[in-house]
């Protein structure tokens, strides 16, 4: 066996490049000791393929990778915590600010406001008759409404910021997705030709763990490019050199929606029919839907029609004065208002209607609220509009002669007909204008009366159904009451009032796999967990539940924006109707410091209009006639001993403190439906909130010691060691260096040979 001389060169010219290789490599993890997402590299070395397969010792040593030391375990690991790890880290942020606005215990906390509210129903009870106590009462009153809406604010506020910050995030995890597919097109590129790029690599590598704390992702080899796909609920964000983007659509409002820009996943088959939006919280399924029928709107039109839209009010017979829809008062100026006016003055009030004069001239209130409980109540206060214009079934005159005391007694007896019932008058008890209104309420179950007092001091007997559209019948009998009492023209007659024609208020009805829902509105929250349907038409569709995406600070944003903030509003919403509403019921109840019946604290919030939480806070506030007037304040209570001698209802007297007792009384009376107090609903809230924040803060904690474990085992393995590296820069520098001695050797060898023999 011979051994050329060059080839025993050309060996140790193979040791000299791979030893320069490797103290290249050295030097790079040295320079990147402290570069973040930087793996350490290693020279993997092979012996040489010896050009002729008869030389049994070899031809020296080739480089055969520099690999990265990566363990794709510790990799994927601490991806899927980075994402948890970050949704809790959101998640906790936002609830802490919602916890904020709804624990302080400070006096200008809601709960401290809320005491003073207590406190100031007890000083009214113990000076009933001080304008002073009074005024406190209204202004605690009025400075509770406005510490309710302005942590309601706040919550709002959080939402809101946690869907503008939706729109940063989507946009970061797009401008990565983007990044990340051009890598992989160099990194392809560039090892095809038989360059290895693993400091790509390692950039792509720190990108995606930033797109994991984003969403939840799942990443995958493609071919021969690691890493190369990334997909967001199985649908590819990034496939190789491909990426695909997340589009936002604002609704009405203003909430983002997720969207893929490439249109993958349509949501519904048929949307003209049924479309959904799908949350990051909904389970992937498949579902075959099938409207029936569409929630509408109750609407009452009125028996008048070929009415000019052009015409004063005052031309129909119209009264100057306030009206009632749904609650809200209109103050209506007859001689000046045209009946398109009342039509504008309507639609521009809160009042949750929509009003319209259609081409019959015929006056339409349809509900901006939907389904069968949509109804719509109308109601003449000092004005007669409703009655005159045909909205609601009534009828009312002034008895003749006028009567100027609706207390005193008209000395008349007998009985006449009320929708069937019979109503009985006794001279002396029950025949005052007051006391037989009382008597018809008592007794009939269709039709309400009711007292009114005119500019001139006349009073009048309005009678009114009940539900506001059925008919109305009233018949005298032989004492010819009704005729005394203005309703019948002429005695021993009969009047019929015609119903009032409405319909709509239906809910919508349709089928879920088969299965039969119904629901009062269109757009559907909570039949499919985590999609809205929004039923447009009768037909059929089959809705695809695949969320966009899930988890990471994204999901997070999305929970806090669709069900947190969402959640906590319509908590307050319902703490502060029940509240409202049982306030009320004690103030009506006791009567005012002029011995007058008390009317609503509050203003009600028990309207179709209101039909939303954030609606329902706005609402609450101080009734203005209380608000401007403290003597309206209602402490007394009834005189029961005086009601059970002659009948009559009024007040014990100005000193009396029975009702303002009641109020006190209120904060730790059961009013809920589920045994609650005021006291501890209010708790209740707050007690929610601080768990949740707890256990927000407990998960992330327990996430952040889970990943900083796993960056450290990551540090452990693809880590730069300085000290290991400086052994291995030694060691190659003295291979090197013996590689370099070598040709020495090898130069002597040919200059014996070369010059020896010339010699």
């Amino acid at each position: 066996m011979s051994i050329s001389s060059f080839s025993l060169f050309e060996s140790a010219k193979k040791g000299l490049t791979a030893n320069q290789v490797a103290l290249t490599v050295v030097s790079q993890n040295v320079a990147n000791a402290s570069t973040e997402g930087y793996s350490r590299q290693e020279v993997l070395f092979k012996t040489a393929t010896p050009a002729n397969m008869s030389n049994q010792i070899g031809s020296g040593v080739d480089v055969s990778e520099i690999r990265q030391i990566r363990d794709t375990y510790i990799d994927v690991q601490i991806r899927l915590q980075n994402e948890v790890s970050s949704y809790w880290d959101t998640n906790q942020n936002y609830l802490e600010k919602i916890q904020m606005f709804l624990s302080d215990n400070s006096d200008a906390g809601l709960r401290g406001i809320m005491d003073k509210l207590w406190k100031a129903a007890e000083d009214v009870s113990n000076s009933p008759q001080s304008q002073t106590t009074r005024l406190a009462m209204v202004q605690a009153g009025e400075a509770f409404t406005d510490a309710v809406k302005s942590a309601a604010a706040q919550i709002g506020e959080v939402k809101a910021s946690a869907n503008s910050e939706l729109a940063q995030k989507v946009d970061q995890l797009n401008t990565l997705a983007k990044s990340i597919a051009e890598i992989n097109s160099q990194i392809s590129k560039f090892e095809k030709s038989g360059f290895k790029m693993n400091d790509l690599r390692d950039e792509r590598a720190r990108m995606i763990n930033e797109l994991s704390g984003l969403a939840s992702i799942s990443v995958s080899r493609s071919g021969d490019l690691d890493d190369a796909v990334i997909s967001l609920n199985g649908h590819p964000l990034v496939n190789g050199g491909s990426y695909d983007q997340i589009e936002t659509e604002a609704d009405s409002n203003g909430n983002l929606s997720l969207k893929w820009k490439s249109g993958a996943f349509s949501v519904s088959s048929a949307p003209q029919n049924i479309d959904a939006i799908v949350s990051s919280t909904a389970s992937d399924g498949v579902y075959d839907i099938s409207v029936k029928s569409l929630a509408e709107g109750y609407k009452v039109f009125s028996k008048s029609y070929d009415m000019d839209k052009n015409s004063l009010l005052s031309g129909f017979g119209v009264k100057s004065g306030r009206i009632s829809i749904n609650g809200a008062e209109i103050m209506i100026d007859a001689q000046k208002t045209t009946l398109g006016g009342l039509v504008n003055l309507i639609n521009a009030s809160a009042a949750g209607v929509s009003a319209e004069v259609d081409s019959g001239g015929k006056l339409t209130f349809t509900s901006n609220e939907t389904g069968a409980a949509s109804k719509i109540t109308l109601a003449d206060m000092e004005s007669n509009l409703f009655e005159k214009i045909g909205l609601i079934s009534a009828v009312s005159a002034k008895p003749e002669p006028a009567i100027s005391d609706a207390d005193e007694s008209l000395n008349i007896s007998g009985s006449f007909m009320v929708n069937g019932s019979r109503i009985n008058i006794a001279q002396g008890q029950t025949d005052s204008l007051n006391r037989i209104a009382a008597e018809i309420n008592s007794v009939s179950e269709t039709v309400a009366a009711k007292v009114t007092r005119g500019s001139d001091g006349a009073y009048s007997l309005t009678l009114t159904s009940k539900d506001g559209v059925s008919k109305i019948e009233i018949e005298d009998s032989a004492d010819n009451l009704l005729n005394r009492l203005g309703l019948l023209k002429s005695p021993q007659t009969k009047l019929t009032v015609g119903g009032v024609t409405q319909s709509g208020g239906s809910d919508a009805s349709f089928t879920i796999n088969n299965e039969r829902y119904s629901s009062p509105v269109n757009k559907v929250k909570d039949a499919i967990a985590g999609v809205e349907l929004t039923l447009n038409s009768i037909g059929a569709a089959e809705i695809t539940a695949k969320p966009v995406l899930k988890g990471g600070e994204i999901g997070a944003l999305l929970s806090v924006r669709d069900e947190a903030a969402p959640g906590y509003l319509e908590k307050i919403a319902e703490f502060v109707k029940t509240f409202a509403s049982e306030f009320n019921n004690i103030h009506t109840s006791g009567f005012d410091l002029n011995g007058q019946a008390g009317g609503n604290f509050f203003n009600t919030l028990n309207s179709s209009a209101l039909n939303s939480p954030q609606k329902i806070i706005d609402s609450f506030s101080i009734s203005a006639e209380i608000k401007n007037n403290p003597s309206k304040f209602a402490a007394a209570g009834m005189d029961e001993d005086y009601y059970g001698q002659t009948g009559v209802i009024r007040a014990k007297g100005a000193g009396d403190n029975a009702t303002a007792l009641k109020f006190t009384e209120l904060k730790s009376k059961t009013v809920f439906s589920d045994g609650s107090t005021i006291t501890d609903k209010y708790s209740e809230i707050v007690f929610r909130i601080g768990s949740q924040v707890e256990a927000a803060q407990k998960m992330n904690k327990t996430q952040v010691s889970i990943l900083n474990n796993l960056e450290l085992k990551k540090e452990s393995v693809s880590g730069v060691s300085i000290d290991e590296e400086i052994s291995n820069m030694m060691k190659f520098q003295h291979a090197y260096n013996a590689s370099a001695r070598m040709i020495n050797v090898i130069d002597g060898m040919l200059d014996t040979i070369i010059n020896g023999l010339m010699r």
